[in-house]
Parts: C-alpha cells; sequence; structure tokens
C-alpha cells in the first residue's frame, strides 16, 4: 500500500499520515507477464482494488543518483497494474501489529 499514502486524499481516507517525501515501492521481475499475460487471481479472493500507474524501468544499479543525472538509469516506461488483494492485506495488517 506504499503508493496511496502519497495521495492527501487517500491518506486521509484511510487514516494514515502523509509522507513528507514520496513512498516509493518496488515489483519484484517474477511479477511482470509480456504482452496478452494471464493475470491468475488466486480463489476465492472477493475484495480487489486495482489501479493502472506510470512503472518505470530502471538499467543498472544506483545509489546516491544526483537528480541531473537520474534519467541516465532509466531505459524504459511500462503501464503497470497494481492490483491489491485487500483480505490478504488487511490479514498482513493486523500480524504486523501483533
Amino acid at each position: 500500500m506504499g503508493g496511496g499514502k502519497n495521495y492527501a486524499a487517500q491518506a486521509k481516507e484511510l487514516g494514515n499520515a502523509v509522507p513528507k517525501e514520496p513512498v516509493l515501492f518496488l515489483k519484484l521481475t517474477s511479477s511482470y507477464l509480456e504482452n496478452r499475460g494471464t493475470i491468475e487471481i488466486p480463489h476465492p479472493l472477493e475484495s480487489l482494488d486495482h489501479e493502472v500507474e506510470l512503472a518505470v524501468i530502471i538499467s543498472k544499479k544506483a545509489r546516491d543518483v544526483p537528480q541531473a543525472k537520474a534519467m541516465d538509469y532509466v531505459s524504459g516506461y511500462a503501464l503497470s497494474l497494481d492490483m491489491t488483494a485487500r483480505e490478504i492485506q488487511a490479514t498482513a495488517k493486523c500480524e504486523a501489529i501483533l
């Protein structure tokens, strides 16, 4: 749920504080699908939320990159489907609190 905290209205709706810096989150390459790939949804999930996002593809390892050089590390862009299973997310949040 990292990305939602970047939007003040959504953070307020969820009862989260709005961070001072953007929250970034990563998707492993194992989560990629080729064009026309099939999204598999485990049964019996019922509450799925989805958003279409812009994904930035980073081409090489980097650390402490100056803003002026940041685009040297971007090799492309892709459309991304961010799908969240709310039942699993709720369980994970409860376990994290315990």
